[in-house]
C-alpha cells in the first residue's frame, strides 16, 4: 500500500515514515556492531567497519529534519529508498561483490519498499537494485574498486556472469512478489474500510 493510499488506514503516512527512518537506523546499528565485534583488527579496521554506520546516522538526521518540515511524505520515502540502494551498492562494491554478505540487503530494501510504497514503486525499486548490483560488479570487472578482476573471476568469467544474472533475476522476482502482496494488502484495506462504513451505517439505522 502506498503512502498516498494510507490516509484512512490505522497508521498514518507520517507514522509509517518514522518507522522507516527509525527501523533503518536500528538495523544498521545491529548489523555494523555485529560486524565490528566479529572483526579482530587494529583501530583502522574498526573505523572502516563502522564508517557506514556514521553515514546512516547522518542520513537519519537529514531524514528526520525533512519529515519534520516537509509534508511531501511519498517523495521522501522514494528518495530514502533510492539512497538505500546507493548505500548498499557502495557496500557491495567495496567488498567481494557477488560473494558479499551485503547483497542480501537488496532483498531487504525491496521488501521494505512494498510496505511503504505502491506496487509500481516496489517494481521500480527492484529494477534499481538489479541495475545497481550489475553496475557494481561490472565496475570491478573493469578495474574500478578495491578488488581486482581476478578476485571477482575466481570461478571463471562465465560463472561470474551467471551469478550476476541469477542475482538480478532474484531481485526482480522478489520485486514482483512484493508488488503483488502490496496490491493485495491495498485491496484488503479498501474492502475493510467499505465494510466498516457499512457497519457504521447499519448501526446508525
Amino acid at each position: 500500500m502506498g503512502l498516498a493510499e494510507a490516509t484512512e488506514s490505522k497508521y498514518s503516512p507520517g507514522q509509517k515514515l518514522w518507522w522507516l527512518i527509525i527501523g533503518r537506523l536500528t538495523a544498521a546499528i545491529c548489523l555494523f556492531v555485529a560486524r565490528g565485534l566479529w572483526i579482530h583488527g587494529n583501530r583502522q579496521t574498526w573505523l572502516e567497519a563502522f564508517s557506514p554506520l556514521f553515514v546512516v546516522a547522518g542520513l537519519t538526521l537529514l531524514y528526520a529534519l525533512a519529515r519534520r518540515f516537509s509534508s511531501a511524505l511519498l517523495l521522501q520515502a522514494r528518495i530514502q529508498f533510492t539512497v538505500d540502494i546507493a548505500l548498499v551498492s557502495w557496500l557491495v562494491w567495496t567488498s567481494v561483490v557477488i560473494h558479499s554478505p551485503y547483497v542480501a540487503l537488496y532483498i531487504v530494501v525491496i521488501a521494505a519498499s512494498s510496505l511503504f510504497l505502491s506496487p509500481r514503486d516496489a517494481v521500480i525499486i527492484s529494477l534499481g537494485c538489479a541495475v545497481a548490483f550489475t553496475a557494481s560488479a561490472l565496475a570491478v570487472l573493469y578495474g574500478f574498486g578495491r578488488l581486482t578482476p581476478s578476485e571477482l573471476l575466481d570461478t571463471g568469467r562465465v560463472q561470474t556472469f551467471q551469478s550476476i544474472g541469477l542475482f538480478d533475476i532474484a531481485f526482480l522476482v522478489v520485486g514482483l512478489l512484493s508488488a503483488r502482496l502490496a496490491e493485495r494488502q491495498s485491496t484488503s484495506d479498501v474492502r475493510l474500510r467499505a465494510a466498516t462504513q457499512s457497519l457504521a451505517s447499519l448501526r446508525a439505522l
